[in-house]
């Protein structure tokens, strides 16, 4: 195959907003440069990680092992403080069906319908990953803080964007993307002020993530620098950590992520 970039993901729009993200930090990169999991007929691996990261990892492991590709992968969604971080890793299929939209919302919904106003804090959080063929590894984490509304507001978006509110905004996330599609725009990374994870880690991938600023762009031109990427054999991924660079400046377009 002729990509030098594969996405852990069978969604076409998805690989399309992703590589809208990288393109103006990777020069030369083209969309032809970046292929889908679906396009090799890549395996889908069991998603039993206990975190987001983790479950990044294994995607992006798979994909740069089954490709010969480096790739790149993210796991993302809700975190409640009342409900200690649930739905969490679990937010894709909290209703016990995967990517019932609809259900996890209600569900969710009706889980929090008696808790007060004041305590209705919540975050949308993704982790992103970037894996080389010969597993070297870079982890980023990005949150959204917010809260949970207590009905669904706007009709665009994914997961439970009707019904969570960014920390700052005055729309759910649900009709802050209805406005960003009505005015053309590819990514949140272009709004000024826009809060969501996914393009923020996506962003940190290319230009923040770990102590060198240009480790991921090398690696995608072939030019790795081992400063910044952790050996799979070394123990626990990177987490951020009070120095990491901030991640919440910037936003994605979805809520929960769909591989």
């Amino acid at each position: 195959m002729t990509a030098r970039l594969a996405i852990a993901t069978h969604n076409a729009h998805k690989v399309g907003e992703i590589w809208a993200i990288l393109a103006p930090e990777v020069p030369g990169l083209t969309r032809e440069d970046v292929a889908s999991a679906k396009e090799p007929g890549a395996p889908s691996p069991v998603e039993d990680g206990t975190s987001f990261a983790g479950n990044a990892l294994i995607k992006a492991r798979a994909l740069a092992a089954s490709t010969g590709l480096p790739a790149i992968a993210d796991d993302s969604g809700i975190a409640v403080d009342v409900m200690g971080g649930a739905p969490g890793i679990f937010s894709a299929l909290w209703s016990g069906r995967h990517g019932a939209d609809q259900e996890n919302l209600d569900l969710l919904l009706a889980q929090m319908e008696d808790i007060p106003d004041g305590h209705r804090a919540a975050a949308f959080v993704c982790a992103a990953v970037l894996v080389t063929p010969d597993g070297r590894e870079i982890v980023c984490e990005g949150r959204q803080p917010g809260r949970l509304l207590r009905a669904a507001q706007g009709e665009h978006g994914f997961g439970y964007d009707p019904i969570f509110m960014g920390e700052g905004q005055t729309l759910s996330n649900a009709e802050a993307r209805r406005g960003r599609e009505e005015r053309g725009v590819a990514s949140w990374r272009r709004l000024p002020g826009a809060r969501t994870p996914r393009g923020a880690v996506a962003r940190r991938l290319t230009s923040r993530c770990s102590r060198d600023a240009t480790n991921v762009v090398q690696m995608l031109h072939g030019d790795v620098d081992r400063t910044g990427a952790r050996d799979p054999r070394a123990g626990t991924a990177h987490e951020p950590t009070a120095n990491s660079p901030s991640s919440t400046a910037l936003i994605c377009p979805w809520g929960v992520a769909r591989s």
